[in-house]
């Protein structure tokens, strides 16, 4: 049975958590980004393609993952079960609404609209990208998960923008279309592990 939202033990809720610091990242990515909001916020229907094509991708990647972790790994299939325990929390409807409409945009404007932009600015693309997916990864070690560890660097280790014809847009609406991190959140509501 999910708990309700508003509770005494709402402060140990991972999605009240989770809610709030997405909520405060989001903040500090727009905040920062203010001077570039106009080329951020630029949506072209090119983007929705590139998404669905990454989200098809980034599936593949995480399916093939999951079985190769199961079958070299014994505590793989506890680890990824215990990400799936979550979703007791809170009724799944409205994990799903959160997950879809705050968690998933605020990640993409702060690690790919706010650090991996100026990674990639700093540094290059290729560094960028792979400093983007350390450190994404890095925050998700207070789990001691391994295996949401792995995924979560997987998942960050993406395309700064969306590349269309060899040169990348600067859009992160584009990003935002991106349905490759919808994929695994959608699995995560409504999939058993």
């Amino acid at each position: 049975m999910s708990e309700p939202l508003f509770t005494n033990k709402s402060q140990q809720n991972f999605w009240i958590k989770l809610i709030f610091s997405a909520s405060l990242l989001a903040a500090i990515g727009l905040i920062s980004s203010r001077r570039e909001m106009k080329a951020l916020f630029t949506f072209k229907i090119r983007h929705l393609w590139v998404g669905i094509v990454s989200a098809l991708v980034l599936y593949g990647i995480f399916r093939v993952g999951k079985e190769a972790a199961n079958f070299l790994f014994s505590f793989a299939p506890g680890q990824i079960a215990s990400v799936y325990a979550t979703k007791t929390q809170l009724d799944t409807a409205l994990i799903g609404l959160f997950l879809m409409f705050l968690m998933g945009p605020a990640e993409e404007i702060y690690w790919h609209g706010f650090v991996q932009r100026r990674l990639v600015g700093r540094y290059g693309a290729k560094v960028g990208v792979l400093g983007t997916a350390v450190v994404y990864a890095l925050v998700h070690a207070v789990s001691m998960n391994p295996m949401l560890i792995l995924a979560a660097g997987a998942s960050a280790a993406r395309s700064p923008f969306p590349t269309v014809n060899g040169r990348q847009e600067s859009s992160l609406a584009g990003r935002l279309s991106d349905a490759g991190r919808l994929d695994s959140r959608w699995r995560l509501i409504f999939a058993k592990p």
